[in-house]
């Protein structure tokens, strides 16, 4: 089947945060928030079988 994948990048890590807890919301996550050389990263499915990518950059 087809998929569909999309990416989240910016700073406000507050409201990164809380997209990527709205979007976890009857998905699953396939990785935490996490720390990584460029900030902090998580990734997840949403509950329509959706990929996404988060990344919050260092400010």
């Amino acid at each position: 089947g087809e998929h569909i994948g999309l990416s989240l990048r910016g700073s406000d890590r507050a409201r990164l945060t809380s997209a990527f807890e709205g979007l976890a919301d009857g998905g699953q996550v396939k990785m935490p928030l996490t720390d990584a050389p460029w900030g902090t990263a998580g990734w997840l499915t949403d509950k329509f079988g959706i990929s996404w990518n988060l990344d919050i950059e260092k400010s």
